[in-house]
């Protein structure tokens, strides 16, 4: 059962960070559901942040900046997004639950979260994205993840450079469509600089950072990717949860690089 002694919409960045910090038990509701394992949680504040306008998809000079509230829903079906990276952005929400679900889940809560079993962050790792903090603080996604959290922050938005010359591709292992995946990847490719991330491992989306030094030496072709999935797979570390093995994640995984590295030819 979830509790929430009080509730406030804050009007601006500033007046959302001075409620977050008078009190040591408030929380930030970054989209429209909370994420809870069985259990009981009480909030004592809980500040919302619908009424900041951070819900935007917003190009700028060889970037385009994603509010920390655009919902999945939106980012899916954005007619600028569908044009840029090679259309990734569709693929690696379509299957997300339902509609209604990205409806209300966002952006920012999954990247703010660091959730493991979450289908964008790995395509945010592949495309290097910048995560922007209150008071313009920024920090790359890939050391975001690796490092402790603030206990007072606050994500206003997401950069991605190059989104009109950059390639890429998310592609995903589930039982079935609208389940949550039981591995995925993703792989971009600009100006010859390629990424590769590999998530739900069941930890936390990890960069195969020896498979892109191969790719970056030797460049991309049917038989570099056939190589370099492998070397993905051998260089991170796999682990077992309900939905499947650490042995069985680890097999599918060549595979699954390969494809999306092959999507970028």
């Amino acid at each position: 059962m979830l509790t929430i002694r009080e509730y406030a919409r804050p009007q601006t960045m500033d007046e959302a960070m001075t409620l977050l910090k008078s009190n040591k038990k408030s929380q930030v509701l970054g989209g429209g559901m909370l994420m809870l394992k069985l259990g009981d949680k009480t909030i004592d504040l809980a500040v919302d942040l619908v009424d900041l306008g951070l819900d935007y998809i917003k190009p700028i000079e060889n970037a385009v900046e994603i509010g920390a509230m655009a919902t999945f829903r939106s980012i899916e079906t954005d007619p600028y997004l569908k044009n840029c990276f090679s259309g990734m952005w569709s693929d690696a929400m379509k299957y997300i639950v339902g509609v209604q679900f990205r409806n209300l889940a966002t952006l920012g809560a999954t990247a703010y979260s660091k959730y493991a079993f979450s289908d964008p962050n790995t395509a945010l790792l592949a495309l290097d994205a910048e995560l922007v903090m209150y008071g313009d603080r920024r920090m790359a996604f890939n050391e975001f993840l690796a490092k402790r959290k603030r206990r007072f922050d606050i994500l206003e938005k997401i950069v991605i450079k190059n989104p009109e010359t950059t390639k890429a591709a998310f592609d995903s292992i589930r039982r079935s469509k609208g389940d949550f995946a039981v591995i995925n990847a993703a792989a971009s490719v600009c100006d010859g600089q390629y990424r590769i991330s590999v998530g739900i491992r069941p930890r936390v989306a990890k960069l195969a950072t020896g498979a892109m030094a191969y790719l970056n030496e030797n460049g991309l072709t049917p038989e570099t990717a056939k190589t370099a999935a492998k070397m993905a797979a051998d260089e991170l570390d796999f682990a077992t949860n309900l939905r499947a093995s650490g042995e069985y994640r680890k097999a599918v995984a060549p595979a699954l690089i390969e494809r999306v590295l092959l999507k970028l030819l």
